[in-house]
């Protein structure tokens, strides 16, 4: 964080105090006085009040001197730097200071823009790697308290304490995007601006968390950083094409509040999945309910099996809808909804085996937790109409044979000029047949085919990409990636470190 560093100037001369208040352009050189005092005494009370980062300091000065003071505030805050103004006869002086870890000098008297300047620039990089040091500190400490841990870095908590009291520091949780390296999204996610400093502290369960300090004057300027820097993350992580949601915590009193404002921000975020599409921001306080009605689940799976029996596939659809929306989206039953979700798609899966042997992955595309409740219904009413439109219908020989055909020698070049060769059957009429009876045109349903049977054996984990790649027909291993990616979503490799 690029923080502007505080400066007090004690020194009981007023015009020497005004000679240097004015002999070098601070703001610039990156520097904010905070205030000035005539004596020592002062100065450790203004001291105490603004906790400046740099003390420029006369030695002898009436009431308190200048390294009585310097000890006094070292003891409170041993990392303060200090700049000591002398005259040609305080050099024991100057030997005590040294003893103290003070090193800057400057003579009083020859003080001019080019020698305080050089002195502020190397006192500059210092401190601003002491900066960096202390918001490391305190955002390992916060993702330890993320964790679950009892963070044991006092450091870490003091270096927290001292942010929360001049800045706004929040939790930001991100989840869906592009699927990205930890590495990445740390690249990503940093940011060291004049306003901002942002760090991913860590991802977990698919969702990126990144802790938040803010130096900013009021709570809408806080508001406003938090939307300009969620604007260009998602651009950065193409959230276009690959929608993502965000959750804000509120803003952190203290450090004991961390894993509740965490808490705050996760079950905000959970909300995401009953909103109509993906990309929102959830400011925190999002409330969600982890009860589930298990009795009420079981009714309807029984409900649902009768349909499925009957093959009343439109009234199947009615109910789940009807259950969604009635009994999940209103009190936000995040739990309730992700059980009775998976015990539907298994459901389908069961009664989709025992009716059609052929069709490869017809759930998959329900399976993704990302979802919204209202793209799963979307695709759940897909596949009933799918499954209505086939019902009734049994596969015909020709079919059968060619499914067969297709099925041994997927790991072949075949095409559908060699299927209907082995079969005496005309190309043409035989796609149009694929299309009729499988309700997809023979090209998909051999890429459905082998993209299955190398899910399979990429999770045997016996196997290598490219090893893969050939064993299910592809050429080269960079088709097969292109095509895998565009059925699955990612890439073969990610697909194996998901599992």
């Amino acid at each position: 964080m690029e923080e502007k560093i505080g400066v007090m100037i004690v020194d009981d001369e007023y015009i020497v105090r005004e000679d240097i208040k004015s002999i070098v352009d601070w703001e610039s050189r990156g520097f904010h006085l905070v205030g000035e005092a005539s004596n020592g005494r002062q100065g450790l009370e203004m001291f105490q009040k603004r906790r400046p980062d740099l003390v420029i300091t006369d030695i002898k000065m009436p009431v308190m001197d200048g390294l009585e003071m310097a000890k006094k505030i070292l003891e409170i805050e041993p990392r303060t730097t200090f700049i000591l103004l002398t005259a040609y006869d305080e050099f024991d002086f100057a030997r005590t200071a040294m003893r103290m870890g003070i090193s800057h000098y400057l003579l009083k008297h020859e003080i001019d823009a080019e020698s305080l300047g050089a002195l502020l620039e190397e006192i500059a990089l210092q401190t601003q790697s002491h900066l960096e040091s202390k918001w490391r500190s305190a955002a390992l400490y916060a993702r330890e308290a993320v964790l679950g841990g009892l963070p044991g870095d006092d450091v870490g908590k003091r270096f927290l304490e001292e942010l929360l009291q001049k800045s706004m520091v929040a939790f930001l949780l991100f989840r869906g995007g592009r699927p990205a390296s930890l590495q990445e999204l740390q690249a990503i996610a940093a940011c060291r601006k004049k306003v901002v400093t942002a760090d991913l502290l860590l991802e977990m369960d698919k969702t990126i968390v990144v802790l938040f300090c803010f130096s900013v004057p009021s709570e809408l300027a806080y508001y406003h950083s938090v939307s300009l820097y969620i604007n260009q993350l998602m651009t950065d992580l193409e959230s276009q094409k690959y929608p993502m949601d965000v959750a804000v915590s509120g803003r952190l009193k203290d450090p004991a509040s961390l894993q509740e404002a965490f808490r705050q921000a996760r079950s905000s975020l959970e909300t995401a999945i009953f909103h109509k599409e993906h990309g929102r921001i959830i400011r925190g306080g999002g409330k969600t309910s982890r009860e589930i009605d298990h009795a009420g689940v079981y009714e309807f799976l029984l409900l649902l099996k009768s349909r499925l029996v009957k093959k009343d596939y439109d009234a199947a659809f009615r109910d789940c809808e009807k259950y969604v929306l009635e009994e999940c989206v209103p009190q936000k039953r995040v739990d309730q909804f992700r059980l009775w979700r998976t015990f539907v798609v298994g459901m389908l899966e069961d009664h989709i085996t025992r009716e059609n042997d052929f069709r490869v992955g017809m759930t998959d595309s329900l399976k993704e937790e990302s979802d919204t409740v209202f793209l799963f219904l979307e695709k759940l009413e897909h596949l009933m109409r799918s499954l209505s439109q086939a019902s009734g219908k049994s596969f015909s020989r020709s079919m059968r044979k060619a499914v067969a055909y297709v099925e041994t020698h997927y790991a072949e070049n075949i095409t559908l000029d060699d299927v209907a060769d082995q079969l005496n059957m005309n190309a043409v009429y035989l796609g149009q047949l694929f299309k009729k009876e499988m309700l997809i045109p023979f090209k998909q349903y051999l890429t459905e085919i082998r993209i299955e049977k190398a899910k399979e054996l990429l999770c045997s984990g016996e196997y290598k990409v490219y090893q893969v790649s050939g064993m299910v027909g592809y050429q080269t291993t960079q088709y097969f990636s292109t095509v895998f990616k565009k059925v699955t979503g990612v890439s073969p490799a990610e697909y194996v470190q998901n599992q």
